[in-house]
């Protein structure tokens, strides 16, 4: 099940970013920070241009999380809407829950009146199957994502 995250939430989905972090050895490179994350999740909750789901397992508990924002794209008045994280338990990949996240972002997207609904691979977490994932759920890659080294 697919659930809209809540203020009550913030405490977990912290956890879950902290996971996130911890488990990307891209994201590693920076600091983690739970004020600033949960100043972004606070951000989400409250803003009818923010995405924040959360995947509930058959036993209740929570085993997944997305998130995403709709704007305006820089050069036109059109909605673009993008994904920031798309994070899942170990124990709970394979299972169904990212993409049942990932439907419910692409509904969330329509919703919007976004026309160019995009996500992203970036973490260096399983990157691959990520793609896999994505792709099985009608998104096709598009661009290319490069860093200095």
């Amino acid at each position: 099940m697919i659930r809209q995250a809540t203020h009550d939430d913030i405490g977990m989905l912290l956890g879950f970013a902290e996971a996130m972090h911890a488990a990307s050895p891209r994201y590693r490179r920076l600091k983690f920070s739970p004020e600033k994350m949960e100043q972004t999740l606070l951000v989400l909750l409250d803003s009818a241009a923010g995405f924040l789901r959360i995947a509930v397992a058959d036993d209740g508990r929570c085993v997944g999380v997305m998130a995403g924002v709709v704007a305006e794209h820089w050069l036109s008045t059109d909605s673009v809407a993008t994904d920031l994280a798309l994070f899942v338990t170990p124990d709970a990949r394979g299972a169904g829950a990212a993409d049942a996240l990932v439907q419910a972002f692409k509904m969330w997207a329509s919703e919007c009146g976004a026309v160019w609904p995009q996500v992203g691979v970036s973490a260096g977490i399983a990157d691959a199957e990520a793609v896999r994932l994505y792709e099985r759920n009608g998104f096709k890659q598009c661009g290319v994502l490069l860093e200095a080294t």
